[in-house]
């Protein structure tokens, strides 16, 4: 089962440590959880990201105790769900709408 560890750190008041990769590299995600990065965010807002290199990351990250975040550049029902079956925790970054804030159950993401 996955460890939140940015979640732990936060929860216990200390800070976390972490990076902003736009690199679409699994290797460089993994180097960044054995570097000693709390959490990684991978942001494909900035970057030319799919979900399958996104996933590629992500099964990076697990290989660590790095905890990754996804950034989505869009905040339609649509692409949030799909980040939302990949990726354990995401950031919106802007929210156009209020009628765009959904969240998992919503979405019927299980």
């Amino acid at each position: 089962m996955f460890k939140n560890h940015l979640k732990e750190l936060l929860d216990a008041g200390k800070p976390a440590f972490g990076i902003q990769l736009r690199f679409g590299s699994p290797a460089i995600v993994e180097l960044a959880g054995l570097a000693g990065f709390d959490w990684v965010l991978i942001d494909s807002e900035h970057a030319p990201q799919t979900p399958v290199t996104i996933q590629g990351q992500l099964q990076a990250a697990g290989c660590t105790p790095v905890t990754p975040v996804v950034r989505i550049g869009k905040s339609d029902p649509g692409c949030m769900q799909t980040y939302f079956q990949l990726a354990f925790s995401i950031q919106i970054s802007t929210l156009t709408y209020y009628r765009y804030t959904y969240n998992a159950n919503q979405l019927d993401c299980k």
